[in-house]
């Protein structure tokens, strides 16, 4: 929610490297953010267990696709972009 801030990077547990900016998206005000983000979230919970092979992943495998999820769900909703991908 800082203006200064156009871009953060995430690097997962397995080498993925994901960043999100904002771009031409909009930064909303930190009620709107939480807001949303708590349904994206909820929404996200929920959806996963319909994943192709959920049941057969390790938990860090399923805690990784919820968060990748979230955060993609999440600069969709903003209208930012998300790049990336494996690295190895």
């Amino acid at each position: 929610m800082n203006e200064k801030i156009d871009r953060i990077s995430v690097i997962a547990y397995n080498g993925d490297a994901y960043s999100i900016s904002v771009g031409n998206g909009w930064i909303p005000d930190i009620k709107e953010f939480l807001e949303i983000t708590d349904n994206i979230r909820e929404e996200v919970y929920l959806d996963v267990f319909d994943f192709s092979g959920y049941d057969t992943w390790t938990l860090d495998e399923r805690h990784y696709v919820r968060v990748r999820e979230q955060s993609f769900r999440i600069a969709q909703h903003f209208k930012w972009t998300m790049e990336g991908g494996s690295l190895l």
